[in-house]
């Protein structure tokens, strides 16, 4: 940013993954990839620097998004042991997104009605990495959004980057079972679903 903008540069004390409109700053401090420790933060407007809460000290964690609200989205990983998750933090209250069976999600983006998209990851010959959908409207509200599409698509849908106010969401995966190339794919909600 140049003077005549009236723009400024600031240095952040954390690894930035997410930005809204308030300039509040999502992110963690640490090094990546997990295993090692990380600590999840958010940054307001003034430059104060606020631990996500819920998760200090005890789980390693890395905050992926921050909404209009401020709402946090992210994951997490019980440190020295097994245990990993996606979490939604609104108003300091924390919400495990919960699990697809046999799966580790990742929480990658939400909108500003706290519905949340990513991946959720098995190492198994069956699953691989699939992209998922949060809902607490929905009915569970973790959702496979493979099984949101028609069938007989042809589409597997590995992960979702993002998600507007409007629900529409924005995946990659593959066509027909080709890994190469990687497509891109918008849903677009259906009005008449609910």
């Amino acid at each position: 940013m140049d003077s005549s903008s009236n723009g400024r540069t600031i240095p952040l004390p954390i690894i930035p993954s997410g930005l809204n409109d308030r300039r509040q700053v999502a992110g963690y401090v640490g090094s990546f990839p997990f295993p090692s420790f990380q600590q999840a933060f958010v940054i307001d407007r003034n430059g104060m620097l606020e631990a996500v809460p819920g998760l200090e000290g005890q789980l390693s964690s890395v905050a992926s998004a921050i909404n209009a609200r401020g709402d946090v989205v992210g994951t997490y990983r019980a440190v020295g042991g097994s245990t990993a998750g996606a979490f939604l933090e609104r108003d300091g209250v924390l919400t495990d997104l919960g699990t697809l069976p046999g799966t580790t999600p990742v929480a990658v983006a939400l909108n500003s009605h706290d519905q949340v998209v990513g991946e959720a990851f098995a190492f198994t010959a069956t699953f691989g990495q699939h992209a998922i959908l949060y809902d607490a409207r929905l009915d569970p509200p973790l959702q496979d959004l493979n099984n949101l599409i028609p069938p007989d698509s042809g589409i597997e849908l590995d992960a979702a980057t993002a998600i507007n106010d409007r629900g529409s969401i924005v995946c990659v995966g593959t066509v027909n079972g080709q890994s190469t190339p990687l497509r891109a794919f918008l849903l677009t909600p259906n009005p008449s679903s609910g």
